[in-house]
């Protein structure tokens, strides 16, 4: 694997931004204590944004100890206290300050809504978990009827488990059982309005039973909980085009090639809703590219029908509703009980999206500056590193579970290096251990590249959104989504296969630390699967963190420990680094080169 690129460090130092007046002489401060509805004091950070009403000065700080927030040199002013944390509702207070020491106490409660989509088999017992991973293991080997027997077993134990309730609701679909499906996926909806997959199947169902309405209600109420489902918009298209409303079939339509990457079906029903709003010859294109790219698809000869109509009919749209079934197609094009299982890779970045603080807007150019900048930093400042890199190899199961592991240990030097196209990373390893490559053949190189995408000769490569205010370990911190642009070359990272190079495509989603824009955890996965090599997904994690250099007072952040899950050539595999025992050099020229013991 040849990564372009490098992993990030950024300063510690909190980042203020203020205007209007100077500060010093007749200045005040400002004790913000932040109280927890049921009890007087956090366990966790909050994001304390402070704003005069008259001077516009500007600050933000996360608090520390004993949840307290500590502002100084503040302008006499009115000034607006904004509190947030993910999971809670946004509080907001208003205090005038004067010169000298103030303290103000502002109480957060739990936002009713920030519960998120359960992905596991939660609230159940033990003996009816153990059915219900039977039951998944069964599915995903084929057999539905053993899978379904263990999920009704499962539900002996479990009746109003929503999960249970959903797995067993798609086998029945799958089994071409609808009536019997419903009442699960009834109760699966009832029992945990934000199961996006419950939704959405029974949306579907919905839409085969011709109640449009009730079915464009599911898929919106699925939407809200998770906009970047793209299955979700694609059913929607799907109702709306039933109900002849073309305009807003064409909207989620696009909506959903955009967020699956140009899926097949996706782009089935954009050539449709294009073809019913009037652009006949542009959905009959893409249609013709659909007939191309997929001519065995069990669909190809009602999308042949469709296409021949379209063109005999002088571009009068046709409906597809008869000859293609949503739920049959949500079948058949998603892996819908593989994100419920134990699973083997972590979930998908677009299927789960982390729970944020409510009624607070992110301030996107100011945390993608932040980052910009420490990124820059980092490129300023870090010409080469040293570290000891413990490296290991597993193959694991449907459920995650090693089969075989195997762990070297190396000597690892890297630098990051301008070049014409952004930056790059050089790395050099040296086996300390003696034990060889590993006898998968896997070489990973440049997996502390991710957190670079922020650097400004890669960020436009990229589509980014900030999803909110969310938390790390506690911390509070911007969630900035990311995607590459489809126009856009990949820079940041590649696949080689002997002499070949494949460039990959990438999508995320990034925690920055709320005030000092630190990148604390980053997650990657290819934008869609690459069946010519034989990489059908991708997904990489990493944690940074601060490392203290000894002679200085240097602290720079890099990562920690990465995590590549790869589904390559049939295998399932997850790579490992740690690295420790950093040696700086450049910036801390003094301090001795050593190799690792």
């Amino acid at each position: 694997m040849l990564i372009l690129g490098s992993a990030a460090y950024v300063f510690p130092q909190e980042i203020r931004t203020s205007a209007g007046g100077n500060l010093g002489l007749g200045t005040g401060t400002l004790a913000v204590q932040v109280t927890e509805s049921n009890r007087p004091t956090l366990d966790f950070h909050a994001l304390v944004r402070l704003r005069g009403q008259s001077r516009g000065q500007e600050e933000w700080l996360t608090t520390q100890v004993l949840g307290v927030a500590e502002f100084s040199n503040l302008l006499p002013d009115t000034y607006q206290v904004e509190v947030s944390a993910a999971g809670y509702q946004t509080a907001t207070v208003r205090i005038g300050v004067q010169a000298g020491a103030q303290t103000t106490e502002v109480r957060i409660i739990k936002d009713p809504d920030s519960e998120i989509e359960s992905y596991t088999i939660n609230g159940a017992s033990r003996k009816a978990r153990a059915e219900a991973e039977k039951g998944i293991v069964s599915w995903q080997l084929g057999h539905s009827g053993d899978s379904e027997k263990h999920f009704r077993k499962a539900l002996q134990d479990a009746p109003q488990n929503p999960q249970v309730n959903y797995l067993l609701g798609m086998v029945l679909v799958r089994g071409k059982n609808p009536e019997q499906a419903e009442p699960y996926l009834q109760k699966a909806v009832d029992t945990d309005k934000r199961n996006v997959r419950a939704l959405i199947a029974l949306g579907g169902l919905r839409i085969d039973q011709k109640n449009y309405p009730a079915a464009a209600k599911l898929l919106e109420d699925a939407i809200a909980v998770n906009p970047r489902q793209w299955r979700a918009h694609w059913m929607l298209a799907n109702a709306r085009l039933s109900q002849n409303d073309s305009a807003a079939a064409l909207q989620e339509a696009q909506t959903a090639v955009e967020l699956s990457g140009g899926a097949p079906y996706a782009r089935l029903v954009y050539g449709e809703a294009l073809a019913k709003a009037g652009r006949p010859a542009e959905g009959i294109a893409i249609l013709r590219n659909f007939l191309q790219e997929n001519p065995k698809s069990p669909d190809a000869a009602a999308v042949r029908q469709m296409v021949s109509r379209l063109e005999s009919s002088g571009g009068a749209p046709e409906q597809l509703r008869a000859e293609i079934k949503p739920t049959a197609l949500s079948i058949r094009t998603s892996p819908l009980l593989a994100f419920n299982s134990p699973g083997w890779q972590p979930i998908g970045v677009d299927d789960l999206i982390p729970p944020v603080a409510s009624g607070v807007a992110c301030p996107l150019d100011r945390v993608l500056k932040g980052a910009a900048d420490r990124e820059n930093e980092l490129v300023a400042n870090l010409d080469k590193f040293s570290a000891t890199q413990v490296q290991t190899h597993e193959r694991l199961d449907l459920f995650g579970k090693s089969l075989y592991s195997q762990m070297r240990k190396r000597y690892y030097m890297a630098s990051i290096v301008p070049a014409s196209r952004g930056v790059q990373v050089e790395e050099f390893t040296r086996d300390l251990d003696g034990l060889g490559a590993f006898p998968d053949k896997v070489v990973t190189h440049g997996m502390l590249s991710l957190s670079l995408i922020f650097h400004p000769a890669l960020r436009d490569t990229y589509q980014m959104e900030c999803e909110g205010l969310g938390e790390w370990k506690g911390e509070p911190a911007w969630l900035i989504h990311f995607r590459q642009k489809d126009n856009a070359e990949s820079l940041t990272q590649g696949f080689r296969i002997g002499h070949d190079n494949h460039l990959l495509a990438l999508k995320g989603r990034a925690w920055l630390l709320a005030t000092s824009f630190h990148v604390a955890h980053i997650e990657a996965e290819l934008t869609q699967p690459m069946p010519d090599i034989q990489l059908l997904s991708e997904h990489q994690v990493a944690d940074y963190g601060p490392v203290q250099f000894k002679t200085k007072s240097t602290e720079l952040w890099l990562p920690k420990e990465t995590q590549t899950y790869l589904d390559f050539h049939g295998a399932h595999l997850r790579v490992s680094d740690r690295f420790d025992d950093f040696v700086l050099f450049s910036v801390d020229s003094t301090q001795q080169t050593k190799t690792p013991q």
